[in-house]
């Protein structure tokens, strides 16, 4: 029988920013005080899928916005929104269909 080690972190940070940094494959969260955490090994695919968890599932992350920063986040949710209308605008009909599959 193989045994297998699980660990689990957890902080607690007034986080003050998250980010991606593509060239170091790392997703870093770094609070008011500049203390940050960075979890390498993270790929743009593990980003995507991220951002997919945060916005499609059932329990969607603007469900737990408090009502103080609505307005802030609706600003950056409209700005995901105009990115993602000019990432598909570039693409073609049949570009689309292809990489979702349709024949």
């Amino acid at each position: 029988m193989t045994l297998k080690f699980d660990t689990t972190h957890e902080y607690f940070m007034e986080s003050m920013n998250v980010g991606y940094i593509e060239s170091m494959n790392c997703l870093f969260v770094q609070d008011t005080d500049e203390n940050t955490i960075n979890i390498n090994g993270v790929d743009a695919d593990d980003m995507i899928r991220l951002a997919r968890n945060m916005f499609c599932a059932r329990d969607k992350a603007w469900n737990y916005v408090t009502d103080s920063k609505k307005k802030h986040v609706d600003a950056e949710l409209k700005e995901i929104y105009d990115s993602l209308m000019n990432y598909f605008g570039e693409k073609s009909r049949k570009e689309l269909e292809e990489s979702i599959g349709v024949k």
